[in-house]
Formats: structure tokens, sequence, C-alpha cells
């Protein structure tokens, strides 16, 4: 991807990665914030980037931007210790935002092993599982967005939901510790 091709496709979907930070964080500020570092990522592997097409390469950036959020909880933790260490008050958290603490820890424990089994699908399997998966997009929809069969697509949909289920660390993530409980 060239810079002038770069720069085409931050104009296409800026708004549309913006977008999705905003729905998630309710925060214009951070919400450019992860747009500009998402785009900043997506520039700098650009050249590890396998996909062919324009479909592909958004299911690409949308993983991006979903690994940049991860990290905006995670860095929100070092945040507070900082300002701990500096004595700097913060009034206790409520019982929401404490259930809302732990989500967040669970979501980085899932993060590694959700990383490495979405490494290991191609880019249309990424594109199809983001778009059906997480924005519920119909088989028909996606199709028509690659220029292939509503069947292909759910057959690729399957089959990258069973790469998923047959990476190890994810399988213990979903089923949970060693001593069969889920979490």
């Amino acid at each position: 991807m060239t810079p002038r091709s770069f720069a085409a496709f931050y104009e296409r979907y800026s708004p549309e990665v913006f977008k999705f930070f905003l729905h998630r964080t309710n925060d214009g500020h951070k919400s450019d914030d992860l747009t500009g570092e998402t785009f900043a990522q997506a520039f700098a592997k650009r050249g590890r980037f396998r996909g062919t097409t324009e479909g592909e390469a958004a299911g690409w950036l949308f993983m991006i931007a979903h690994v940049q959020l991860l990290q905006l909880y995670r860095h929100g933790k070092v945040e507070r210790t900082a300002l701990d260490r500096l004595q700097f008050y913060q009034p206790p958290a409520t019982a929401a935002e404490a259930l809302r603490s732990e989500e967040l820890i669970d979501a980085k424990a899932a993060t590694d092993p959700l990383e490495e089994a979405l490494d290991e699908l191609s880019p249309q399997e990424l594109l199809v599982v983001f778009r059906h998966g997480l924005q519920e997009l119909s088989y028909s929809e996606i199709a028509q967005e690659l220029g292939i069969t509503a069947v292909a697509v759910r057959m690729c949909y399957h089959r990258a939901r069973r790469r998923m289920k047959n990476n190890p660390q994810l399988r213990k993530l979903i089923e949970g510790d060693d001593d069969g409980s889920a979490r």
C-alpha cells in the first residue's frame, strides 16, 4: 500500500473508526487519539498486510482498532497506579465501576490468546469474522461486499471459527481454568 493509497484509505475509513471508538468510550478526545493511533499502527504494519481487497483491509484495520481499545483499558490501570504513587486523591469506585474493572481485567487476559488466534486467520476470514460476528452483517451483505456467494461467506466464517476454536490457548480461555470452572 503506497502512502497515497493509504491516504485514500484513511479518508474512507477514519469516520467509521472514530464512530467505533466513540461508541465504546463516549469520549470524543479519546476517540480522536485512538483513531490516530490505529491508523499509525496500520501504516507502520502495512507491509505485513496479506489481503488483496478493500474489504479485507477494512477488517484488518478494525482488528487493529480493537487491540488499541484493549490497550486503552490496560493503560488506564497503569495511570491509576501512577496517580496513587503521587498520592492523588481519587474517589472510590462505584459498584458499576468495580464491575466494569473486572470485565476489563478479563478482557486483558483474553487479549494475547485472541490476538494469536486472529493472526492465524487469513485476511478474508478476519474480515468475515469481524463483519458477521461483531458488526452482525448478514452473509449476503458480506458476500456482496466481497464479490463472492453467501454460501462461500458462511463457509469462510465457520472455517475461521473452527480454526480459532482449535487454538489451544483460546480454547483454555473459553472453557475455563484447569479445575474445569468457566470464567
